[in-house]
């Protein structure tokens, strides 16, 4: 009787095993694999159609995919044409970073540095995940009426940005697309900001004093790509923002002018309501 109890549980135990693994698959792959890689798109490069097609499908998808992510619309982006999407891509103020997939290519941490290499990346690859940098910002521009974290540091030990457009494609979450993408974001963030930072030293101790990038972002309804980043950068809500603050740091100026217009007219600049949308901070030091 005993043997049968037993044999029942252990029958028992390996029934719940495999339909777990069906139902929650375990993530192996948690660091990058060899295809997984970031590439920083330079603005510098001439644009191919490669380039605009390979960005436009991406963002697209992403609208489509998880609407209530972002706070522009599938609807509003889908009118845009080849020369507004190169204007995009190509924003002095805006940095773009994308991870790739495809069977060629240098593998992490190493990026294409000619522009032949980097044209075999495009055309050969897919493209699977986006994340935008928008600075470095002025402290007019990136402080908002109701925050209320930390005072920030002057802007000779500190630069300002907002992270904007962050999105991973489904297929490939949870495989490493997203610790490279959010590799390659710290990596850009503390090259730029100790190049373009003057070295400062304390004028008591001598000792030389710490540069950082502090950023921000807002936080859509279904964005846990975001949330999850800033939680692993020590993040902090710091308030937050009506619509049309939110599209003005993402850089979307026209539209940012329509939803203040409606605020106004609805009298819901007193940020209550469902139009508030929460906001999120990290600071790096580099």
């Amino acid at each position: 009787m005993l043997r049968t109890w037993i044999s029942l549980v252990a029958h028992f135990e390996k029934l719940c095993a495999h339909y777990c693994e069906k139902l929650w698959p375990k993530r192996r792959h948690l660091r990058p694999s060899p295809e997984d890689y970031s590439v920083h798109l330079s603005k510098k490069s001439t644009l191919s159609p490669a380039y605009v097609s390979k960005y436009r499908a991406l963002r697209l998808h992403a609208l489509k995919e998880s609407p209530s992510s972002f706070h522009s619309t599938y609807a509003h982006e889908s009118t845009f044409t080849d020369h507004d999407w190169a204007d995009i891509i190509t924003d002095p103020n805006i940095h773009t970073l994308i991870c790739v997939h495809g069977p060629t290519g240098p593998k992490p941490p190493q990026l294409p540095r000619t522009p032949s290499d980097f044209e075999d990346l495009v055309t050969k690859s897919d493209w699977i995940a986006l994340a935008r940098l928008h600075g470095p910002l002025a402290p007019t521009n990136y402080l908002f009426p109701t925050r209320t974290g930390p005072a920030i540091n002057p802007p000779s030990q500190e630069t300002l940005w907002y992270l904007i457009h962050l999105y991973i494609h489904p297929l490939h979450r949870g495989r490493g697309a997203s610790i490279a993408l959010h590799e390659a974001i710290l990596t850009f963030l503390r090259e730029y900001t100790n190049h373009n930072l003057p070295s400062l030293r304390d004028k008591k101790t001598g000792m030389q004093m710490r540069k950082f990038a502090r950023v921000g972002g807002t936080l859509g309804v279904g964005n846990g790509a975001l949330k999850r980043l800033y939680t692993g950068l020590g993040g902090y809500e710091v308030g937050w923002m009506t619509m049309s603050e939110a599209l003005s740091t993402s850089g979307e100026t026209k539209l940012a002018d329509k939803e203040l217009a409606k605020e106004e007219g609805r009298r819901k600049h007193r940020r209550k309501g469902e139009r508030c949308i929460k906001v999120l901070e990290a600071v790096i030091a580099c």
